[in-house]
């Protein structure tokens, strides 16, 4: 009994400790999903978008958009090539640009320059 009641108290401290560490994490990604809420929003390029969805896409990091950007840049380019090859009409490809540069503007907006080389790479004039 003794023993069960060792391991449920290291266990509650483990916990206890994980919470403690992550809560600047979640504050952060909390602050940054906002920005991103906000901003989807008023640009129209994702109205429905909710700070909830935003955090558990791009957590405090941006996610894979910003990875991408910042690891294989090619990579981010790809959707916007394969709208373009399945000739879907340009608006579309003009949604995704416009909605990754809100991703980029406030996840990570050291990657804006790198997003605008791949842009000029594909030749891509935005509206």
């Amino acid at each position: 009994m003794r023993e069960l009641l060792t391991r449920a108290a290291l266990l509650v401290a483990v916990v206890g400790l994980s919470a403690a560490c992550g809560s600047s994490d979640s504050d952060s990604a909390e602050a940054l999903a906002s920005d991103f809420t906000r901003a989807a929003v008023d640009s129209g390029v994702a109205p429905e978008m909710t700070t909830e969805l935003a955090k558990s896409l791009y957590g405090d990091d941006g996610g894979s958009v910003c990875a991408a950007l910042d690891e294989q840049p090619d990579d981010v380019a790809l959707p916007w090539a394969w709208t373009r090859v399945t000739a879907m009409p340009d608006e579309h490809v003009q949604d995704l640009v416009d909605y990754d540069r809100v991703v980029v503007d406030v996840y990570c907006p050291d990657e804006k320059e790198t997003l605008d080389a791949l842009l000029d790479d594909l030749n891509f004039d935005p509206a």
